[in-house]
């Protein structure tokens, strides 16, 4: 009789969507889904594997979890098809997605904040106010954008009477609906586009908390939160959809707001020759006002209903609290959104039902200065954000005050005029952010272990304003070279109106140039970092280095790999030794990514704050020919081919299927919950988290003995009924109903979550949501934990997540020490680390990771050819981390190994027979360990 299952391993995977079947290392033929559906989904191999890589030990049952596609669909299943419709639905919901980006990267920095107080920190939970108002401003410019493309651009220009603007190109329908019309109902229709942009990310948010957040696992535990407790180990922390609904509606009122007053603007600004529409225009700001107003204050007050509040573990259900002050928010914010809906409805009937004479020759009142005023809001915000953490902002409302009273005295001084403000404005702002970053560096000693050294909200705030402002220059200034005609991007930014071309407004092409300038500056100094890489070649001496997959021989300089079990030896020396070497560059490169986006943020930042201060002071520098004006034309042609390659590319790839663009950005990005910005893309682990515990307690705390699990069950395993214990769960029969079934049921089970890359987040927050469960019922093991271990590979838990997030995966959530930062121009990034001195560990009594396994329950692998792994615990010798083996040779030609297939390796098969071992030995051996000695010792693979 076969030996029965006494652990289940529980692969995970990570970035990059990898198949159920590549992680069974099985052809699909080989597999069945026995969970789940087609975004979230359970599979085991459907019989005995053959000898190969995908053989499963005995005693031990595999399973594959895949989630990527909550991260990676666009539409799901029912928009698939050639139809033109189908389509055409996928290629506007991949540029949705794309234009996301910017509400995700917001999304990041709330998460970044400090959010659990230390004895005498007055600094936790700050900037969570600014950061909805931060959010509330990019939505906000979104809208302005989409607005002057309709009103400005097309009703305005394109059909005002007797001017040919070239807009020839926009079908027939719209002519229909634009020529021959006063300016006024043109006005009032180009209106609607913004509205029905807003109201689309309104239904995309709506849509992907149903379907890829909400979860029916559901996971219930201790009413109580754990004194001092990870944040992940709350209850609540991962539904976040209530917040998300109330924030929707906040950022769906800005938006009618915004538009209602561009609308109402050219009405008021025309007096009372406008006639009887002026007084209905003046009632119409009014109540946009009014909306606004409700609106930032709502904003403020929802700031301590979110998944990082403890009070949200006091709550009632999955929601959190029902009390009066969350009713209260609830009526004000429907009150905004009221207030709003009446404004834009009112403007509509004094535009249609007044037709009010509106001068057509020149740019509507809100078009360029609207957007330049919500930048700077945007930048200022982001600025605050760099002292968030460190606490050095306090003196820094005197430097803004002294920066405007300058900025109004040179204004008026004879002969400077807007060009002398701009530049001395700039320059003192500019010197200002260097002296604050200089403060906020060299403010706290444990900074050094933060992401930026502390600066991190103000960099995810900045480098989401460079985005935005990116994305609206690519829009613009694409949309106005395609309805121009064969005139060029370089007239748009013309300042003769005799040009007879489209015109738009110069804060665009400001933007534009300030993305530019950012990014060739972080080009340059990303090629001065590859150039100052310099990783060793292999060394022979180091254990663990340069082994192969499936040998064990090391390969170093000269040397010839030895015989493969059943196998021949595969001749090597120099060059693979330079192959090596070669992907370790790379790889030591791409892990200079934090101080990279920390580039782009700092200069984007500069760049932007220098575009604010032109635009608002009327200054453009471009009139003046010369170097500027020659850098202008470029910079409008080369953003106006971006943008169009842009939509080309977005709308190209609905024709191949239903992913959304940018794959890898959507892993990164969205796996935390929607609590800074609820337009930013869904996160998956809402419901991932759930499905992972909920799959654990099914094999943990399952009575009946059975071996397997249903095949149509969901991802939770309840549909076979043994997530409760009943003694029919087994799709296939009880077949092992025995005492020895029994025994492993109340005890001896073990689970063992497999996790790559990205997957080993969601492995950490289920094991911390698995210690919170539900208390077991009588006669099971009191905690699942104890019985429940850790394989992570290829992760970047310690030096990204522990740094970014330090409240969430930081040192003392993990329980090893903390990591330094990666270097921008050392030879090697990790230099500083690997010789500065050992961090002290964490205290105990915090829940951590290493708490919850115990001392020897969590193994790690990585390689220095892997561009995204990283060890956990240190580049020293350590119990958790083991190195892989950076040459594959399972295939017909050896390769080298980077980011994928650790579990063909010698090392994972150690790990993996330890970990699973019925009674482990209590002494580890504490040195980086050779994999194949650990292999043949413990004589698991011969």
């Amino acid at each position: 009789m076969p030996e029965l299952p006494h652990a289940l391993e529980l692969r995970i995977h990570g970035v990059n969507n990898t198949s159920p079947a590549s992680m069974l290392e099985l052809p699909a033929s080989g597999i069945e889904q026995v969970g789940g559906d087609d975004l979230g989904s359970f599979w085991r191999p459907s019989g005995d594997p053959p000898p190969g890589p995908g053989e499963v030990p005995a005693g031990i049952r595999r399973e594959a979890y895949s989630w990527g596609g909550l991260a990676r669909n666009t539409l799901g299943p029912k928009a698939s098809g050639m139809g033109a419709f189908a389509v055409a639905g996928r290629a506007a919901a991949r540029v949705g997605w794309a234009l996301l980006l910017p509400f995700g990267l917001v999304n990041l920095a709330y998460w970044s904040r400090t959010l659990v107080p230390e004895e005498g920190d007055a600094s936790a939970g700050r900037g969570a106010v600014s950061l909805r108002i931060f959010g509330l401003g990019l939505t906000v410019l979104l809208v302005q954008t989409v607005a002057v493309l309709a009103t400005d651009m097309v009703a305005r220009q394109c059909y005002a009477p007797g001017v040919a603007a070239g807009c020839g190109a926009l079908p027939g329908l719209v002519d229909d609906v634009f020529v021959g019309r006063p300016f006024a109902v043109r006005l009032a229709v180009a209106a609607w586009l913004p509205i029905v942009v807003v109201l689309g990310l309104w239904a995309l948010s709506t849509l992907t908390r149903n379907r890829y957040e909400a979860s029916g696992a559901e996971v219930t535990g201790d009413p109580e939160p754990k004194p001092r407790a990870p944040l992940l180990s709350n209850r609540g922390f991962w539904t976040g959809s209530k917040l998300v609904r109330g924030t929707a509606r906040l950022h769906l009122a800005a938006g009618a707001v915004v538009v209602a007053v561009l609308c109402a603007a050219p009405v008021v600004g025309a007096g009372s020759g406008a006639g009887a529409p002026f007084g209905w225009a003046i009632v119409a700001v009014v109540l946009a006002f009014g909306a606004g107003i409700a609106v930032l204050v709502t904003a403020c007050r929802a700031a301590g209903d979110a998944p990082d509040v403890a009070s949200r573990e006091r709550g009632a259900g999955r929601t959190g609290s029902t009390g009066r002050g969350e009713n209260a928010r609830d009526r004000v914010g429907l009150a905004a959104l009221g207030l709003a809906g009446a404004a834009f409805a009112l403007t509509q009937a004094v535009l249609w039902f007044g037709q009010p004479v509106l001068a057509e020759d020149r740019m509507l009142l809100l078009s360029g200065i609207g957007p330049a005023w919500t930048a700077a809001v945007l930048v200022a915000l982001a600025l605050s954000g760099l002292a968030w953490r460190t606490q050095t902002w306090r003196r820094w409302p005197l430097v803004w005050a002294g920066l405007l009273a300058l900025s109004l005295v040179l204004t008026k001084l004879p002969g400077t005029g807007g060009r002398a403000a701009a530049i001395s404005v700039g320059v003192v702002l500019l010197v200002g952010l260097g002296r604050l970053v200089r403060e906020v560096r060299a403010a706290k000693d444990q900074a050094q272990y933060w992401a930026w050294r502390g600066m991190g909200p103000g960099v995810l705030m900045g480098t989401a304003t460079v985005t935005a402002l990116a994305v609206s220059a690519l829009l613009v200034l694409a949309s106005g070279d395609f309805l121009n005609g064969g005139r060029g991007a370089a007239m748009l930014v013309s300042s003769d109106p005799r040009s007879g071309g489209m015109q738009v407004p110069a804060v665009y092409l400001a933007f534009g140039a300030a993305a530019l300038v950012a990014l060739l500056v972080l080009l340059g100094l990303a090629l001065v970092a590859f150039l100052r890489t310099d990783v060793r070649a292999p060394d022979p001496g180091a254990p663990g280095e340069g082994t192969v997959a499936g040998e064990g021989t090391v390969v170093g300089e000269g040397t010839v790999a030895g015989p493969r079990p059943g196998g021949s030896g595969i001749p090597t020396g120099a060059s693979m030794t330079r192959r090596l070497a070669r992907f370790r560059r790379g790889a030591a490169f791409a892990h200079r990514a934090e101080p990279l986006v920390g580039v782009l943020a700092f200069t984007g930042l500069a760049a932007a704050l220098g575009a604010v201060v032109a635009a608002g002071l009327g200054w453009a520098p471009w009139e003046d020919g010369g170097v500027a004006r020659w850098f202008a034309d470029r910079s409008a042609v080369a953003l106006a081919a971006a943008g169009l390659a842009a939509v080309l590319g977005l709308a190209g790839g609905a024709v191949t299927g239903g992913t959304r663009p940018l794959g890898l950005v959507w892993d990164l990005m969205c796996f935390l919950p929607r609590a800074g910005h609820p337009f930013a893309p869904p996160c998956y682990a809402e419901r991932a988290v759930p499905e992972i515990v909920s799959r654990s307690l099914w094999w943990l705390d399952r009575a009946d003995g059975s071996a397997d699990g249903s095949a149509d069950g969901s991802a939770d395993g309840s549909a076979d009924g043994s997530a409760d214990g009943s003694a029919d769960g087994s799709a296939d029969g009880s077949a092992d109903g025995s005492a020895d079934g029994e025994r492993r049921a109340t005890g001896d089970r073990r689970l063992v979550l497999s996790a790559h890359s990205l997957g080993a987040s969601l492995a950490v927050a289920a094991l911390m949501q698995l210690d919170s469960a539900r208390p077991a019922e009588p006669g099971r093991p009191a905690r699942r934990t104890d019985r429940t271990r850790l394989l992570t590979y290829g992760s970047q838990l310690r030096p990204y997540f522990g740094r970014i997030f330090p409240e969430l995966f930081g040192s003392p959530v993990l329980g090893t020490p903390p990591c330094r930062g990666a270097g921008l121009f050392s030879a090697d990034p990790w230099a500083a680390e690997k010789r500065g001195p050992v961090a002290e560990p964490p205290r105990t009594g915090t829940g951590s990771v290493r708490e919850l396994v115990g001392r020897t329950g969590w193994r790690s692998l990585w390689r220095p050819t892997d561009y995204l792994g990283f060890p956990v615990h240190g580049y020293a010798a350590d119990e958790i981390d083991g190195r892989a083996e950076e040459l594959d040779t399972t295939g017909y030609l050896p390769q080298v190994a980077t980011h994928s297939g650790y579990p063909r390796t010698l090392a994972y098969a150690a790990d993996l027979d330890w970990l699973t071992r019925p009674s482990e030995p209590e002494v580890r051996h504490s040195s980086m360990r050779d994999p194949i000695t650990t292999v043949r010792s413990n004589g698991s693979l011969k």
